[in-house]
């Protein structure tokens, strides 16, 4: 293996990596909130599955997907088009269904560490929109308000970070977001 390869695969690896920090991030969070009920999704090696979990909440269904990036932009091609197929039929089958990428931005470098919920559908509305298969981090800053976020309906929320021993997120803002859709 020359050195080129073995530079792409240690960065796919750490980026595997990050992408697994993620995800267990989201798990300590999720068990924070009560009367929910989630289950994580087992990729079975085909890339067939739609998102990382299913989590089942008073008012609202998450069929979820997480990403973790070093980009200022959350883009199109992080998800696989199956992975995209499957949220967007998710949030069309029933009302309280929502298809949410959440997508961390995170470089240690920069001292970035911020976390959006973004509802996949309406993401893409506002990309074709604009013309283009990415949402800028600067973008998703400017819809900030306090607790919750409105574009075209709500449809991103920032996700803050909690002060605690394991690095966990604060999902009631998700909850009480998109439970009243």
């Amino acid at each position: 293996m020359d050195k080129k390869q073995m530079a792409l695969r240690n960065k796919n690896k750490e980026a595997q990596h990050r992408g697994d920090d993620f995800q267990a991030e989201m798990r300590r969070s999720w068990r924070l909130l009560p009367n929910l009920w989630r289950i994580r999704l087992k990729d079975g090696g085909g890339n067939s599955v739609a998102a990382d979990e299913l989590v089942i909440a008073e008012g609202v269904n998450i069929l979820a997907e997480h990403k973790r990036t070093k980009k200022s932009s959350f883009q199109l091609d992080f998800l696989r088009p199956n992975q995209i197929q499957g949220l967007v039929d998710f949030d069309q089958v029933i009302k309280r269904n929502v298809g949410l990428v959440f997508v961390s931005f995170y470089d240690t470098n920069k001292d970035l560490d911020e976390c959006y919920a973004i509802r996949l559908v309406y993401a893409l509305e506002y990309m074709k929109k604009k013309g283009r298969v990415s949402i800028s981090l600067d973008e998703l800053r400017e819809l900030q308000l306090p607790g919750r976020q409105a574009w075209n309906g709500k449809w991103a929320v920032a996700v803050p970070r909690l002060e605690a021993a394991e690095r966990t997120f604060d999902l009631r803002g998700v909850l009480d977001c998109f439970k009243c859709l």
